[in-house]
């Protein structure tokens, strides 16, 4: 996972200065691949290479440690995949990021409609997480310091949309209530609570309360949900949102009667 992803979007952080190569660690050895399977029986995971994924191998372990991650959520609402972009890999930075240039520079053709130019600078960030509310204000200051500086007859619209009436909703409610009335004074942010969205579209997104919004850029941030290796694995896990638990030790169950 990517800390402090949503600075490196709008360039206040590089890339360079929040990732490490793990190269840089000496006396270890490397396989770049992916984990397809872990057997707790003959203490044995089963491997395919990342550049050639016909070429499967498997390795012995004594001790493993299990740090695979997760993906986002999409809850199965249509076209996220195909159309938003998610915002946890460096990748999805990265993504975001070229996406933005792209549209303040389609936006100042002088050769488009004022109804398309809207279009391209309306962003919609769905979710109201850390991450989400992170990503909104370093795009608010972007646009802010830089943006009305490159393409000054640009305007920008940053829509925020929440499935619950708060944003913030695992912090404490006196900074849940400073966040959303920060939000809340800033012009070019309209925050949508109590909103579900229905469906992503190529270059817009309907809502559950039937509006519909031409954008050009729609970001998925609604927390995580366990990817294919976690859910493959026979471990105890938390049944709604398939977590593996844990000791206190940080040491997994293979069957809830081990609990």
């Amino acid at each position: 996972t990517l800390f402090r992803s949503p600075s490196t979007t709008v360039g206040t952080l590089e890339f360079r200065c929040i990732i490490e190569p793990v190269r840089t660690l000496s006396n270890l050895h490397y396989y770049q691949a992916y984990c397809d399977q872990i057997d707790t029986t003959s203490k044995q995971i089963h491997c395919r290479d990342f550049f050639k994924t016909e070429k499967q191998f498997t390795l012995d372990f004594d001790y493993l440690v299990c740090c695979h991650g997760a993906k986002s959520n999409t809850f199965h609402v249509p076209g996220v995949e195909q159309h938003a972009f998610f915002l946890k890999q460096l990748s999805d930075a990265r993504a975001i990021r070229n996406r933005l240039m792209e549209l303040f520079e389609r936006a100042s053709n002088r050769f488009i409609s004022d109804e398309e130019r809207q279009a391209l600078t309306t962003f919609v960030i769905v979710g109201g997480g850390p991450t989400s509310i992170e990503f909104s204000g370093e795009l608010h200051d972007f646009i802010v310091e830089d943006v009305a500086k490159w393409f000054p007859d640009i305007k920008t619209r940053v829509i925020v949309v929440e499935s619950t009436d708060h944003i913030l909703g695992t912090f404490d409610s006196k900074l849940t209530d400073y966040a959303m009335n920060i939000l809340k004074s800033r012009s070019e942010i309209t925050l949508k609570t109590n909103t579900h969205v229905k469906e992503v579209r190529e270059n817009e997104v309907l809502l559950s309360n039937g509006e519909v919004i031409p954008c050009g850029l729609t970001v998925w941030s609604t927390g995580l949900s366990s990817n294919e290796l976690t859910s493959a694995l026979s471990f105890f896990k938390e049944k709604r949102s398939g977590r593996i638990y844990t000791n206190d030790h940080l040491q997994v169950f293979v069957n809830e009667k081990d609990t």
